[in-house]
């Protein structure tokens, strides 16, 4: 395998190198190395170092992904029943809950 992909690099660059790595590692089912061939693939088109050798943190800024919260992540409503979006009701599924009587909860 290596000097095959060692053939790839000199006649076809590192990025065919890497994907013909990535390609025989996922037919021979190899997903451990698979995993690091594809971390090696995404430094290679960051254009960082493809061997880890810093913290994550000194990659460029660039390189980062935004910090979004869950909220502001755009989720679509579901669909009402006559066709137009609504927002799902909360309290419903604590309905079970809420009817119970708080004695219940107490320690005896």
């Amino acid at each position: 395998l290596f000097n095959e992909l060692q053939q790839t690099l000199d006649e076809r660059g590192a990025q065919a190198a890497i994907t013909q790595l990535c390609t025989t590692l996922q037919e021979k089912k190899d997903y451990a190395n698979l995993f690091y061939a594809l971390l090696l693939k995404k430094r290679h088109e960051l254009g960082v170092s493809p061997v880890p050798t810093e913290a994550a943190q000194a990659l460029p800024e660039a390189a980062h992904a935004p910090e979004l919260s869950p909220f502001e992540i755009e989720m679509p409503l579901p669909p009402s029943t006559s066709g137009k979006t609504s927002r799902p009701e909360m309290i419903s599924g604590l309905s079970g809950f809420t009817s119970l009587p708080l004695a219940a909860f107490r320690e005896k």
